[in-house]
């Protein structure tokens, strides 16, 4: 049994590893074929590694090849019964259908773009699911008749291209006219009716931590707003606005939640609506580390961008801090006037509301 791929964390050649173990002990040595890993040795490798070297059953019936020449892989390919690909993700996973371009069947995960390497063709597993992987793989070697109905049948289930059909597609795609691309806000997807938070954790992933550094980027506006902390975003002193794509304008209710700093402070504020009015100044007096859950009535009016302006003139400073401070947004919420249901659902969260009865 075959697996071609770096030996690394992201591989994800631990679960193989033991789901292969399990299979050892629960049927015996002499009922499995040998599993073969082709690939150099990557980052993060440890875990798999330490599982080859400490498990007697593993050290026995697992070889690792790590310089393979495509002649040797072509053999290797041509004389294993079947093949399998577990990698965490894949942007597309090269392996399942390098495998299928030989006649082989593959089991792989079903995730990322996995499913559409394999097509119909690949037999597929629950992500990280020992149990599956280990009942997949000993259902091929157990049943030859079933396997080799299975690949018989990879022909006329596999649509495969050659080097030259990726290239020439490619070619056309570049010299094809451009499109234009829709605006930033049409890009992100509308943010009516969930709540957009200012927090910053530092155990956020780093994918989590980029895309709320994005949304941040596309709503907050001026040089009035800090870099994100770890409970919401400073309103410290200067031009600063909330930039927002009311993209359904029945009526519309915007909630801030804020706070302020920790000495008392006054901060203005009014909306620009897309039909060019201008709302006036409304004063917004905050005690010490007062919280406070604000809510804007947006008018049924043509669909836009709304602007919510701050005047940040009544900032003040603070001890051992060069800045001077308005407040701090932790979130907001734009909500469709007639949604009841998500306005109570959102004001209940926030505001640890229970319904009784």
């Amino acid at each position: 049994m075959l697996c071609v791929s770096t030996l690394e964390s992201r591989k994800n050649h631990v679960l193989l590893l033991h789901a292969w173990l399990t299979l050892l002990r629960r049927h015996g040595e002499h009922a499995l074929p040998r599993l073969v890993l082709v690939g150099r040795q990557g980052f993060g490798a440890e875990a798999a590694l330490r599982l080859l070297e400490h498990a007697p059953e593993l050290r026995r019936n697992v070889v690792w090849l790590r310089d393979v020449s495509d002649a040797q892989l072509a053999r290797l390919y041509k004389g294993c019964l079947f093949t399998i690909f577990n990698s965490f993700y894949e942007g597309w996973g090269l392996p399942v259908t390098e495998a299928l371009s030989h006649g082989k069947l593959v089991i792989a995960p079903d995730h990322s773009s996995l499913r559409e390497a394999g097509g119909t063709a690949a037999l597929y597993f629950t992500p990280q699911s020992e149990p599956e992987l280990a009942e997949l793989a000993w259902g091929l070697i157990r049943d030859p008749a079933r396997r080799a109905a299975l690949e018989a049948a990879l022909p006329g289930r596999v649509r495969l291209r050659s080097w030259r059909e990726v290239v020439e597609g490619l070619a056309r795609e570049l010299a094809a006219p451009l499109v234009a691309l829709p605006g930033p806000f049409a890009r992100a997807g509308a943010i009516t009716g969930r709540r957009i938070g200012f927090e910053i954790q530092p155990a956020m992933p780093p994918a989590a931590m980029r895309a709320a550094h994005v949304g941040n980027a596309l709503i907050l506006e001026g040089d009035g707003w800090s870099i994100p902390e770890a409970y919401g975003v400073w309103l410290t002193q200067g031009r600063a606005r909330l930039r927002l794509p009311a993209l359904e304008r029945s009526g519309m209710r915007l909630f801030l939640e804020v706070s302020g700093p920790p000495v008392a402070t006054e901060t203005g504020l009014r909306l620009h609506l897309p039909d060019g009015t201008t709302g006036p100044w409304l004063s917004l007096r905050l005690a010490a580390q007062e919280r406070r859950h604000l809510e804007m009535t947006l008018p049924a009016g043509p669909a836009g961008v709304v602007v919510v302006e701050f005047d940040t003139s009544g900032a003040r400073p603070i001890a051992d801090d060069d800045r001077l401070f308005s407040l701090m947004l932790h979130g907001l919420m734009l909500i469709a006037d007639h949604d009841l249901q998500r306005t109570y659902e959102y004001l209940g969260d926030r505001l640890h509301l229970s319904r009784l009865g």
